[in-house]
């Protein structure tokens, strides 16, 4: 009786800590979620600029941003990771930049300005001349919720 009492306590403690999990992963800002989500498409936009036809993998870690409501824009301290080559038949190895994106919550006006790059985004972007004075240009970015910020 008490073992079975014990796992029945064990199995109800379980089933809760899932489902604050689950409800704590549901319950996210939306201006926390679309600062990521701009930041996502930032990177994938940087990877495919540096490492056109051998970046894979894209990470965003946004470590900080702000939203001003007043100019509707957002500043987002970001990192941006994934693998990739100089050339296609070049060892695949890590690239990472960090900076700065300043964007519309609209997704317009993105303007991303790097403030430290990895050796690897440093040597492909000195072989290929693709980015300049630390700065890369940025499409449009698209707001993926419907909510009105």
């Amino acid at each position: 009786m008490k073992k079975q009492a014990i796992i029945s306590l064990f199995a109800l403690t379980a089933s809760i800590c899932l489902f604050l999990k689950l409800d704590a992963q549901v319950v996210i800002d939306p201006l926390t979620s679309l600062a990521r989500d701009f930041a996502n498409q930032t990177t994938e936009q940087i990877m495919k600029s540096i490492c056109p036809n051998t970046g894979k993998d894209a990470h965003a870690t946004v470590s900080l941003w702000e939203y001003d409501p007043r100019k509707k824009e957002f500043t987002i301290t970001m990192e941006s990771r994934w693998t990739g080559a100089t050339c296609g038949f070049c060892t695949m190895q890590p690239y990472w930049v960090s900076g700065i994106l300043r964007v519309k919550s609209d997704g317009t006006q993105a303007h991303f300005t790097q403030s430290y790059s990895s050796q690897s985004v440093i040597d492909t972007v000195n072989a290929w001349k693709w980015v300049k004075g630390g700065a890369v240009a940025l499409a449009a970015l698209a707001v993926l919720s419907q909510s009105d910020y």
